[in-house]
């Protein structure tokens, strides 16, 4: 019985690294190497998103705050 658990284990985990490598394989890259550089166009586009994405936005852009409060109906 331990045994066959055992076995099911190692079976397991190698069926997972398997697919691991096909995986970074069909992907392009091979394990312990980047993906392709990107050009400086592409960085600079992606920092600025960043860049946007970190301000916060402008009061003017908000609506105005309404406090509610509720009434009994007695």
């Amino acid at each position: 019985m331990l045994l066959g658990l055992l076995k099911t284990l190692v079976w397991l985990v190698l069926a997972w690294y398997v697919f691991r490598r096909l995986n970074l394989w069909a992907a392009g890259k091979e394990a312990g190497r980047g993906g392709p550089e990107p050009s400086s166009a592409a960085g600079q586009r992606g920092s600025a998103r960043s860049t946007a994405a970190k301000q916060k936005p402008s009061d003017a852009e908000l609506g105005d705050y309404v406090d509610y409060e509720e009434l009994d109906e007695d």
